[in-house]
Formats: C-alpha cells, structure tokens, sequence
C-alpha cells in the first residue's frame, strides 16, 4: 500500500497493514539524482548495486547532486571522462555534489571507490585463513602418513 502510494504521488495519510504504524507520503522529495541550477533536467536515472547513471540536458552552469551521504569515494565521469575530485563537494551539509559547467546532453555515471581499502583487507584476510587451512590439512596428512607405517 505504501509503494503505490508513493509511485501515484498522491500526498497525505496512508494506511498500513502494522497496527498504530501510519506513513506521510512527502511529494517534495527530490529524486535521488537531480540538477540545481537553470534550465538542467536529470533524466532516466539508472539505479544499479555499484553506481548510479543519468542523462543530463543543460543549458548553462548546474550542481548536480547525489542524494547519498557524503564520501569522497564517489567518482563521476561525463561522457565517460573522469571528473577531478576537486569539483566534488558537500551539499546541503549532507548529499554529493559536483558543479558543472556547459551546455548539451552529457551521460553522467557515478561509481564509488571508497570500500577499495576494505575489499583489499578482505581478500588479504581470506588469502591467510586458506595458507592456514592448508599448513594443517598438510601437517595432519604428514603425522597420518608418519604414524601408519
């Protein structure tokens, strides 16, 4: 009942199936990627587990934001170039914001590479529990080998 509230837009008091549980449906909530500026509009954004893609249409100087909280692990690329990560900002305190410049269609793709560190961790830890897993399946077999003859 909530989804299709929110997919209709329709604002007000919605009822769900939780007993004294009631849900504000806020139509004033901006999309999860959107441009702030005159005359931009973020169309057909792409949501995906690893990065999030929109097609932008400009016609001037536009903040484009990223409703996530802020990490300056996220990387944008315009027309498939990498953006500096000196146009990354904090907006609103909390979002993901890069102030761009130009006029024209541009594909926007936004990656993030903040959990590279702990990826490498990972793989590193798993990389030392299976040396550790084959030191003692090897010393068992050799005090087996050992002791049967």
């Amino acid at each position: 009942m909530i989804l299709y509230s929110a997919l209709t837009g329709q604002p007000g008091f919605v009822e769900v199936n939780v007993p004294g549980m009631i849900v504000f449906v806020n139509t004033q909530v901006k999309p999860i990627l959107h441009a702030e500026g005159d005359g931009a509009n973020v169309s057909d954004v792409r949501i995906n587990y690893d990065a999030f893609s929109a097609d932008v249409k400009a016609k001037g100087s536009f903040l484009l934001v990223l409703d996530q909280a802020y990490d300056p692990g996220f990387r944008l690329y315009v027309n498939g170039s990498k953006i500096p990560a000196s146009v990354h900002a904090r907006v609103d305190g909390y979002f993901n914001g890069w102030a761009l410049d130009g006029t024209g269609t541009y594909h926007v793709l936004i990656t993030y590479a903040g959990d590279t560190d702990f990826l490498a961790l990972q793989q590193a830890y798993v990389a030392f529990m299976y040396s550790i897993l084959v030191y003692l399946l090897m010393d068992t077999w050799l005090m087996f080998r050992k002791n049967s003859f």
